[in-house]
């Protein structure tokens, strides 16, 4: 549980960068028990660093392993994390990265094999590298610069 090992260090960090919220959409995580766990790590982030980087799963939805004629019941659920996460982060002053974007669902799906693991779900190297690409531009766009 990562707000129990965020809770157990005394250490500061000068960036953390937080990746959460896809579990909660695959698990449908009821919206009243996402809201609290939450808002609990982004207080606890927010206290562990000078500046804290969120993001969560791109378009669940998109992804090859769903058939079309359920992939957006997961593109609704993904939508509804993504709005709450954003704005809990942004009302708490957390640089936010929204992976939710058409541009990825294009690249990725162009090439799935590419851009797709094996599970049809997770991302390959270069799947994480077009996200990677995108969080270090939302730095560098806030002011903060990555080695």
């Amino acid at each position: 549980d990562v707000l129990k090992q965020l809770q157990s260090t005394p250490d500061h960090f000068d960036l953390l960068i937080m990746h959460a919220g896809a579990n909660d959409i695959l698990g449908f995580t009821p919206r009243k028990k996402l809201e609290k766990e939450a808002l609990l790590l982004l207080d606890e982030v927010k206290a562990k660093a000078d500046h804290v980087v969120f993001l969560t799963a791109g378009n669940v939805g998109k992804v090859p392993f769903f058939p079309k004629p359920i992939g957006w019941i997961f593109t609704y659920k993904t939508k509804q994390v993504r709005e709450l996460l954003k704005g809990e982060a942004e009302k708490r002053n957390i640089l936010y990265v929204d992976l939710f974007t058409s541009r990825h669902d294009r690249t990725f799906n162009a090439d799935v094999t590419k851009y797709h693991a094996k599970d049809l779900i997770h991302l390959t190297n270069e799947g994480y590298k077009v996200w990677y690409d995108d969080i270090v531009k939302k730095l560098s766009d806030s002011g903060i610069s990555v080695p």
